[in-house]
């Protein structure tokens, strides 16, 4: 019985263990989507503000018109 009680023992840490994962890895991915999102808000900005950074873009663009 004693190898039995130490074995629920360690299954108890374990899944403690686990739930404290799970727990850290939802935060992990709500940090990841409020930092991309944020990432987004700047990079919208930037572009309202300087639209000649993204001008090298446009020669990219121009090819397809003519052969839609």
């Amino acid at each position: 019985t004693q190898i039995y009680k130490n074995e629920m023992e360690l299954l108890n840490e374990f899944k403690k263990y686990v739930n404290r994962k799970k727990i850290k890895n939802k935060q992990d991915k709500n940090n990841f989507k409020s930092k991309k999102q944020s990432k987004e808000k700047n990079t919208k900005k930037e572009y309202k503000l300087q639209p000649s950074k993204y001008t090298p873009e446009s020669p990219i663009y121009i090819p397809q018109s003519p052969s839609t």
